[in-house]
């Protein structure tokens, strides 16, 4: 059985380690609430630092307003991959529902509130099957996460 906790205070304790191998069509769903206008990160770990998704929703980087989706990944080391995506249906403040699968065809999709955002092809090096924990840091307040989700 897969882990899905809903939560009565915002969670903290991140990575969750994922209880069972991922396979392709995998998703997870963290449902939150932006609690700065920065930005806030979401990675599929693979061990301790490898990263096969590197998730990054930004409303401000350094001192530039800029609202995008950054997705790469990250191997021995250093961030590989990056792609950069306007759509950003994110506010500060307003709760949202992000599905991240990692698609039968090697893709990593992004779905925010029902809406295909973002997809980019996952890395050989670092397959959704290696993919061990989530990790979702920065400034969000997560108020469900599900390891096994469908919506």
């Amino acid at each position: 059985m897969y882990f899905s906790l809903a939560l009565s205070q915002p969670l903290t304790l991140f990575p969750v380690a994922i209880p069972l191998p991922v396979r392709p069509g995998w998703s997870v769903c963290v449902e939150g609430i932006p609690t700065a206008p920065i930005r806030f990160t979401v990675d599929l770990m693979v061990g301790a630092d490898n990263r096969a998704l590197h998730a990054d929703f930004r409303f401000q980087y350094s001192t530039t307003p800029n609202e995008i989706i950054i997705m790469g990944y990250k191997y021995n080391g250093a961030y590989l991959g990056r792609v950069e995506f306007t759509s950003f249906p994110f506010s500060v403040n307003q709760p949202f529902h992000l599905r991240i699968k990692a698609t039968d065809t090697g893709m990593y999709e992004l779905i925010v509130n029902n809406t295909l955002c973002a997809s980019n092809p996952h890395q050989p090096i670092l397959p959704a099957t290696a993919i061990t924990s989530v990790n979702v840091n920065n400034y969000i307040s997560v108020t469900h996460l599900n390891l096994l989700c469908s919506m």
